[in-house]
């Protein structure tokens, strides 16, 4: 990481250049967007904003030991801080990182968070 003094004419007193060894994969970009995100939300600063959203694309490329320290953080920090953390997720994002958890883990950060699942079914109605 890398801070210097901006000394422009701005609003922007440093420049940070963050750089994270190997952040050419795409599963460490998305980590870095998800850092970014939840230090937005958790500093609350000029907003009011006390939710987030992530679409499952930001977890799609990630290893599921990432995805579970992120489900991780996410529950934490927002009951912490009295946040919501909202994700759309298919299943088998879900499932990649269901046996690094214990059950009871994965019944609380998990299944008792659940507020809506999508399906592709769809109910047959007759006119």
């Amino acid at each position: 990481m890398r801070i210097t003094n901006n000394e422009g004419e701005n609003t922007l007193r440093y420049n940070i250049t963050a750089k994270i060894q190997d952040d050419s994969s795409d599963g460490v970009n998305e980590v870095k967007i998800f850092c970014f995100d939840m230090t937005l939300l958790l500093l609350q600063l000029n907003h009011n904003v006390k939710f987030i959203f992530h679409d499952s694309r930001l977890f799609s490329n990630m290893d599921p030991r990432q995805r579970y320290t992120l489900f991780k953080l996410a529950y934490r920090k927002s009951q912490e801080h009295d946040l919501q953390y909202i994700a759309s997720v298919n299943e088998d994002t879900i499932e990649s990182f269901r046996d690094l958890m214990s059950e009871e883990e994965y019944k609380e950060i998990v299944t008792d968070n659940i507020i809506l699942t999508l399906t592709d079914e769809s109910e047959i109605v007759n006119f």
